[in-house]
């Protein structure tokens, strides 16, 4: 597979005495935007805990670029790969400061930032929008906007990978659309850009590539348009998808 930043080859994980993720493997490439899809339950979320080292592995192997991450120190695995949890604390903190976290794995201790941190934190917070809140303490924002300051944080992290755990949940429509657009603008700066969806339409809109997952094991991958005509998402989902086309392009929908 050319271009594939992360990778995932054969890999288990469990939690307690329970297998929940088997056999999994999977690539994630460079330029695109990856879906992760599937029903409750069905390993989403332990995937990423699991491409990122917070669920151990059983089996298998992570790759980030050719090199298993097992031989990576902590800090060199996370200029690697940016995760943007479902879960988080909203710190009393302004945006430029919580933004300035993304830079801690390029510090040596003690933390001094440097000219090229803050220069990232610069260029992240205007490519996702929000320099003219940089001042602005992230409690105080929408819950909209404060997914785009985690989102800044986690590009100035300046990794080649970014993990997103549901990042449209709890958004009003408005901010789902240009959370995805803006993991587009990502993506063509040559990232991949991995996101867990519960939104199979928006899934299919704006994913380059979809990974459809199923008691822990992965169904399908594949474009949009090889995932929808695969029949997969009716049967995991026990939904019948459609589309329509439209002057600006298919839309698809459940019922």
């Amino acid at each position: 597979m050319d271009n594939v930043l992360l990778s995932a080859e054969g890999v288990s994980a469990r939690y307690n005495e329970r297998e929940v993720l088997h056999n999994v493997s999977l690539g994630f490439k460079g330029g695109k935007i990856t879906a992760i899809i599937g029903p409750n339950g069905s390993g989403k979320s332990t995937l990423l805990k699991t491409l990122i080292g917070l669920v151990p592995k059983t089996e298998g192997t992570v790759f980030s670029e050719g090199v298993s991450l097992d031989k990576l120190s902590a800090s060199a695995a996370a200029r690697k790969i940016a995760y943007l949890p479902q879960i988080k604390s909203i710190p009393d903190l302004t945006v430029r400061t919580m933004v300035l976290h993304g830079r801690f794995s390029h510090l040596s201790y003690p933390r001094r930032y440097r000219k090229e941190d803050i220069q990232a934190v610069e260029e992240a917070l205007k490519t996702i929008g929000i320099y003219d809140l940089a001042d602005k303490n992230v409690s105080t924002l929408s819950g909209g906007t404060v997914q785009l300051v985690f989102l800044a944080m986690a590009l100035a992290q300046s990794s080649p990978v970014i993990l997103m755990d549901e990042p449209t949940s709890f958004l009003d429509i408005a901010h789902q659309i240009k959370l995805m657009e803006l993991c587009r603008v990502l993506a063509a700066d040559g990232k991949a850009v991995v996101a867990v969806l519960h939104d199979i339409p928006m899934a299919l809109k704006y994913a380059d590539e979809i990974a459809v997952m199923s008691e822990g094991r992965i169904a399908v991958t594949g474009t949009p348009l090889r995932v929808y005509e695969s029949g997969v998402l009716d049967k995991v989902f026990e939904v019948r998808v459609k589309y329509t086309d439209t002057e600006s392009g298919r839309v698809y929908f459940c019922e």
